[in-house]
Formats: structure tokens, sequence, C-alpha cells
């Protein structure tokens, strides 16, 4: 688990034992590794979830960023921090 959310063994065990919080933007990660939905690790129904119809677009780009290798989600991100700072008044 600790490979896979690329962090130390030890973070995952302040995790575990709650001396640390798991940072939202690795929920969906560990929800794949534990073949549960985002909702179902959050502990609501996944049911409801779904009746609400799709997800906004930019929800679901950002799960797609999320998919890509770290190299790539950095190049993202810094893509958006130009754009958000291009922006700034």
């Amino acid at each position: 688990m600790a490979e896979t959310l690329g962090v130390s063994q030890q973070t995952i065990n302040s995790y575990e034992v709650g001396r640390r919080r798991v940072p939202v933007s690795a929920l969906p990660t560990l929800a794949r590794a534990l073949g549960v939905s985002l909702e179902e690790l959050l502990g609501q129904d996944a049911s409801a979830a779904r009746k609400r119809g799709p997800a906004p677009k930019l929800q679901q780009q950002i799960e797609r960023i999320q998919q890509l290798p770290r190299t790539q989600q950095r190049f993202v991100m810094q893509m958006l921090d130009t754009v958000l700072q291009q922006a700034a008044p």
C-alpha cells in the first residue's frame, strides 16, 4: 500500500493508527487499491451517489489526471499553475 500511495510504511502506519490523516488527493488511489468506490471508502451508499447523475466535467478530468503517472501529473499541475497565475488580477 505504501508503494501504491508513494509514501513510507511509517506513514501508512500513522494513517492506520490515526496519528495522520490520508490526504484527500490520495483517496482515489486508495479506493482503487482497495477495490472500492470513493463513496464506499468514505462510508457513503454508492447507489445513492450514482443517483446524482454524472460527475461534472472538471471532476471527471481530475479523476483522469490522478490516473496518470506522477511525472505527467506534475506537468499538468505546472500548466494549471501557469494559467491560473496569468488569470490572477
